[in-house]
């Protein structure tokens, strides 16, 4: 019996310090190709260093696949699917991103993969960069 409260106390703990998780989202569309995404996604996951690490489709929401133990921490994402141009990786960052890092105060990392998703570079940095000159923190 001490073992297994001991066993139980030991794990509660891991999960009150897990501070960094690793998310990939993959791309929903084309449907033949999202076996391929979820592969450049294990691949991805397999390099980083984690508490934590899952596999979920861009059509999940990313909010209910961050457990709660993880805000104030460290979200590590990365993204495998095709996009058609930087606005796309603004509205995702605009739409996903931001809102959730405010709400739940979590710092994050993002290797963005998707097909032209930094076609305009500058264009996606002159938006970050407006963020923070307005004072966004996160």
């Amino acid at each position: 019996m001490k073992m297994i409260a001991t066993a139980l106390l030991l794990l509660g703990s891991q999960m009150c310090f897990a501070n960094t998780l690793c998310v990939c989202q993959t791309g929903a569309q084309p449907e033949n190709q999202v076996f391929a995404f979820k592969a450049g996604c294990s691949t991805w996951l397999a390099a980083q260093s984690c508490d934590e690490k899952k596999i979920i489709s861009e059509s999940d929401g990313l909010d209910q696949n961050i457990a709660q133990i993880y805000d104030g921490g460290k979200i590590k994402l990365s993204y495998v699917g095709h996009w058609s141009s930087a606005d796309q990786t603004k509205k995702f960052l605009e739409t996903k991103i931001i809102p959730l890092a405010q709400k739940r105060n979590l710092d994050f990392k993002i290797d963005n993969t998707a097909c032209m998703g930094m076609d305009n570079a500058f264009e996606v940095q002159d938006m970050l960069n407006g963020l923070k000159s307005s004072g966004f923190q996160k």
